[in-house]
């Protein structure tokens, strides 16, 4: 797969952070920051769609390129916004095309994980494993894919 987590490392999964999903009154997001509008122009509307990120958040993908993702969360409890950052995916480095590798992201309603695969500034590829929290996303863990200079961990 390419990833190369070191032996007897342990990957968070799902399942460590459980949450219980928010069933009360959701709320319009508040209006967007002037930059965050700048940045994402066209998703906004997507933001007040249904929980479906850590019990209580609505996760919006934006592109950010034909290979790239930004990453968009508002708490539909307080209408708060959260801009997590983009990650690219093209994973090509000279001649060398590696589609085989995972890319975009994983989550769900029920845990506050989220995995993404790829490249922030086209740098450092391979899998985050980020946490969220009141304040927004934590990284927990970097795994690189182990293929390119720009994979070194930090």
């Amino acid at each position: 797969m390419g990833l190369l987590p070191l032996a007897g490392q342990k990957l968070p999964k799902f399942e460590d952070y459980p949450i219980k999903i928010y069933t009360g009154k959701t709320v319009s997001p508040k209006p967007p920051k002037l930059q965050d509008r700048e940045v994402k122009c066209c998703f906004w509307a997507e933001d007040s769609g249904p929980i479906n990120f850590a019990g209580k958040y609505r996760l919006v993908q934006d592109t950010c390129g034909s290979e790239c993702v930004s990453i968009h969360i508002v708490d539909r409890v307080t209408g708060q916004h959260f801009s997590e950052g983009s990650y690219g995916y093209s994973y090509t480095f000279g001649q060398n095309r590696r589609a085989e590798l995972p890319n975009g992201l994983e989550y769900r309603v029920t845990s506050r994980l989220l995995i993404v695969h790829g490249c922030p500034g086209e740098e450092k590829c391979g899998t985050y494993y980020l946490l969220m929290n009141p304040r927004g996303l934590k990284r927990l863990k970097y795994v690189p894919f182990g293929f390119d200079e720009y994979s070194r961990p930090n």
